[in-house]
């Protein structure tokens, strides 16, 4: 008779729409172990949310339960869903495992209540897989598992960090194990590299070294998502800066080009403003379905020096320049950080008006102090103040007060509100521009100034108020904000409606700013 097999059931957490790959890692790399082959039943339960996580994992009766806390879901659920696994079975082990450094909680918040036993932070397919193998070995002594915090009897014991995984290809693809049913995707993720060779303060992500997937382990398991996901639409691609190794970067892009005109896949990715400066492989992008995401943060050299992220004076406007010479039809967004040290409401409005004046998209993240990065490390210095469950938000810095911070969260929700409209209206952004332009010189800011007028005019009308509530309902769900058009939801809007009134505002409105300014 075969021995019993040791159950473990993962919930599959990730972002909205796509197959939870890193949780499918922690499966395909624990069942690869020599140790374990063949005893144990490792499965991943692909659901929506903790709150109905319950009967889907309950009836499986597992031995261990995995949770990856992660920022797009409610981790006050994740810990209630633990306390009713808790309580329907005794003996149950749980064990979290941050799916990426990034979507860290406190070890106080893991353990309080006795309703998590273990957590892995960092890349955890190793310690993970030493974890369960103690386990199936009835292997109590587990100071020698690296990588895991724990807790022995009151006292919580963090062990040795996992130096992670050095050679990536050793973790089997979940797409070509067969981990998913990919049949209805239409999104999906590619993991690339892991580490980063950047060490900005707010961020977890730099403490693993910077190794990269062999470039046929990418090819075929994009061939597999090709192959396998029929509705496939948009591959995000998981890299800290695509643009950052040229000699990596290229055959890669090549690659996905080919995908994006052969199938119309969308290719999304991350590029560091700094790394924006090389020609050959931004002709490589020079197409719609290249996604761009800058990551440039801040425009104030005093915010991006606190991050430790500097940046030489002159770059930023260099490098965009670079992007539209030689990219001109890639879909580009510009990303930033809210709240940043350093940064005050006078510069983030510097930066916001930046930002708008380029007609990309734009995102504005709030800073979260991530448990273990130089931020969190140096609270006292900057005067920092967060909230404090997950995800951490910053309420206030020493040059970023409160009540300045909250006035910058309402500007960037009124100026995103007309900029999402914009997006979807190539004309409406094009006056927005135009009008911006004539009035730089004479009016500061011009425009946030503009964006932040129109959004009080269209507020007031009768055909867009009830959009302005709603939009600003929906605000208050998240502290992050982009307006890409492809995330639009005003795609009933008639576009001929934007625009008088945007003509009538403009009519009523430029002359009253030009005339503040003379006063002034």
């Amino acid at each position: 008779m075969a021995p019993k097999k040791f159950k473990i059931v993962a919930i599959g957490t990730g972002d909205p729409g796509k197959p939870p790959i890193l949780t499918g890692f922690l499966k395909t790399y624990a069942e690869s172990r020599p140790g374990l082959k063949g005893r144990i039943d490792f499965r991943v339960v692909v659901i929506g949310n903790y709150r109905d996580a319950f009967d889907a994992v309950n009836p499986l009766s597992p031995d261990l339960v995995v949770l990856s806390p992660h920022e797009d879901w409610d981790n006050k659920e994740m810990f209630a869903l633990c306390g009713r696994l808790r309580k329907a079975n005794p003996r149950l082990s749980i064990a979290t495992c941050a799916e990426t450094p990034r979507n860290r909680i406190r070890l106080t918040e893991a353990f309080s209540g006795g309703l998590v036993d273990y957590v892995v932070h960092g890349e955890s397919e190793a310690p993970l897989s030493d974890l369960i193998s103690h386990m199936v070995h009835g292997d109590t002594r587990l100071e020698d598992v690296r990588g895991i915090i724990w807790k022995k009897g009151s006292r919580i014991v963090t062990n040795q960090p996992h130096p992670g995984i050095k050679n990536l290809d050793e973790i089997p693809s979940p797409y070509l194990e067969g981990v998913f049913d990919l049949k209805s995707y239409k999104s999906a993720e590619l993991a690339l590299s892991r580490g980063c060779r950047w060490k900005c303060r707010y961020c977890a992500i730099n403490e693993g070294a910077l190794r990269c997937f062999s470039y046929e382990r990418v090819k075929a398991e994009l061939e597999a998502l090709l192959k396998q996901a029929p509705r496939l639409e948009e591959i995000s691609l998981m890299i800290f800066d695509m643009f950052d190794n040229q000699a990596v970067a290229a055959p890669l892009l090549s690659l996905f080009r080919k995908a994006a005109v052969k199938r119309g896949i969308r290719f999304q990715f991350d590029v560091n403003i700094n790394s924006l400066n090389k020609p050959d492989l931004l002709k490589l992008v020079d197409d719609p379905r290249f996604c761009i995401e800058v990551g440039i943060q801040s425009s104030y050299s005093g915010a991006l020096s606190a991050a430790g992220r500097p940046m030489t004076p002159g770059l930023l406007d260099k490098h965009i320049s670079l992007l539209r010479r030689h990219a001109p039809r890639a879909s580009v967004s510009l990303s930033f950080i809210r709240g940043l040290p350093g940064d005050t409401a006078a510069t983030y409005r510097d930066t916001l008006d930046w930002a708008v004046s380029t007609g990309y998209g734009v995102m504005v993240n709030h800073l979260r102090i991530l448990p273990g990065t130089g931020f969190d490390r140096d609270r006292a210095a900057h005067g920092i103040k967060t909230y404090a469950v997950y995800p951490y938000f910053v309420r206030a810095t020493n040059t970023f007060p409160g009540k300045d911070i909250r006035e910058a969260a309402g500007l960037t929700d009124r100026v995103g509100f007309v900029m999402k409209l914009a997006a979807g209206s190539p004309r409406l952004l094009g006056d927005l521009l135009e009008a911006g332009r004539e009035l730089e010189g004479s009016v500061p800011h011009p425009y946030i100034t503009l964006a932040e007028g129109f959004c009080g005019h269209l507020k007031g009308s009768r055909a867009f108020s009830a959009m302005f509530r709603g939009y600003m309902e929906g605000r208050r769900e998240s502290a992050s904000m982009d307006w890409s058009s492809d995330t639009s939801d005003f795609g009933n809007i008639r576009e001929e409606d934007l625009l008088k009134e945007f003509v009538s505002f403009r009519a009523r409105v430029m002359e009253k700013l030009r005339g503040k300014c003379a006063a002034a």
